[in-house]
């Protein structure tokens, strides 16, 4: 199962957003957990998922949660 996002992956955000991970542990050459995203996230992490990824879901799925996190995670930032 995929633990972390990719560089391409950390490379689809602006430096802002990048900043704003930050304070979650995340630095501009680390990849993101799927628990610092579920953290990032919060109490409804599966909500968010469910409406805010392609994956819907299909997200639990052991290779689609760690990129249905993600599609989340950017959704939050670019609010």
């Amino acid at each position: 199962m995929k633990q972390h996002i990719t560089i391409q992956q950390w490379d689809e955000i602006t430096m802002k957003q990048k900043f704003v991970l930050d304070d979650y542990g995340c630095k501009n050459d680390w990849r993101m957990s799927i628990g610092q995203m579920i953290e990032f996230l919060g109490n409804k992490w599966w909500l968010i998922i469910c409406y805010h990824s392609s994956f819907g879901d299909t997200a639990l799925r052991r290779d689609n949660l760690c990129d249905a996190l993600w599609e989340s995670v950017k959704y939050k930032l670019s609010k």
